[in-house]
């Protein structure tokens, strides 16, 4: 599941404004897959001068992680980070509190800084949700019904978007409704968000494809339903709502190792779509 030595980044003209304005991921031989640098923009791309309706100076960026597992990619999100877990594999937890700590711990606050050290740590973490992918929508909305009448009429609701970026690592090869989760997805994020996926998928060849559907049976059993065979760009490229209300900003294969090998994952696609404004 490693990217040797890749680097992909969003063309400067097809950046959302002032939110998550670029997505970089780095992946190198000793530290796997990491998700860096997410950034506010200052303006358009042509220059001119925009506000930006969500973020404000010195506020969080809201971030969603579907398969969060033990924190591989908190060692990479940006500062001010207000991250939403949803991991149905509740063993993980601990890890992922240690990985928390220790991401928070390492990044001391400039004495030039006029916030306290107490105020924002890097990455705060707001929810944790024990659920499978597919439920979460339902699992926010009814958190959301639970709130007095006058809290929630002044709220956003999900269905007009809560957070500025969607993120899955190697989640979609898993999940049981594939659609139902993109569209959870498009749905959670604010117009000018972003949905940012690193996802496996099938090898080319006959021979790759026979020993993928040989070893399926074992791989499933042994890495929590992970399905090899399963074209996760293909629901990428044709999902209803990402077709009509979403700009594609990025989408590119990777090959993760070449030559003769065991490993049946050798391909994965970076993908990264943008919710269009008033939509």
């Amino acid at each position: 599941m490693l990217l040797n030595h890749t680097l992909w980044t969003l063309p400067q003209t097809q950046q959302p404004l002032h939110a998550l304005t670029s997505l970089t991921h780095h992946v190198t031989s000793t530290g796997g897959f990491t998700l860096a640098m997410v950034h506010r923009g200052q303006c358009s791309s042509k220059g001119e001068q925009c506000s930006d309706l969500y973020l404000k100076a010195g506020a969080y960026i809201r971030i969603m992680e579907i398969g969060a597992a033990d924190g591989l990619t908190l060692g990479n999100y940006p500062k001010d980070t207000q991250l939403v877990v949803v991991e149905p594999v509740n063993v993980f937890r601990e890890a992922f509190n240690r990985k928390l700590a220790t991401v928070n711990n390492a990044e001391p606050y400039s004495s030039t800084s006029n916030r306290s050290p107490d105020a924002h740590p890097r990455i705060a973490l707001e929810a944790w949700y024990a659920v499978p992918a597919e439920n979460i929508l339902d699992k926010i909305l009814s958190k959301a019904d639970k709130l007095e009448e006058q809290e929630r009429t002044t709220s956003t609701r999900p269905m007009d978007g809560q957070f500025d970026a969607f993120v899955s690592c190697f989640t979609l090869c898993s999940v049981h409704d594939l659609e139902r989760v993109l569209t959870n997805a498009t749905e959670l994020v604010k117009p000018g968000g972003l949905i940012l996926m690193l996802e496996h998928v099938p090898s080319p060849g006959l021979l790759m494809h026979i020993y993928c559907v040989c070893l399926q049976p074992i791989w499933g059993f042994l890495f929590g339903g992970c399905n090899l065979n399963r074209r996760s760009e293909r629901y990428l490229l044709t999902h209803k709502k990402l077709c009509i209300c979403w700009e594609q900003v990025f989408c590119e294969e990777f090959y993760t190792c070449h030559g003769f090998s065991f490993m049946p994952i050798r391909c994965t696609v970076g993908f990264v779509a943008r919710r269009l404004p008033n939509t």
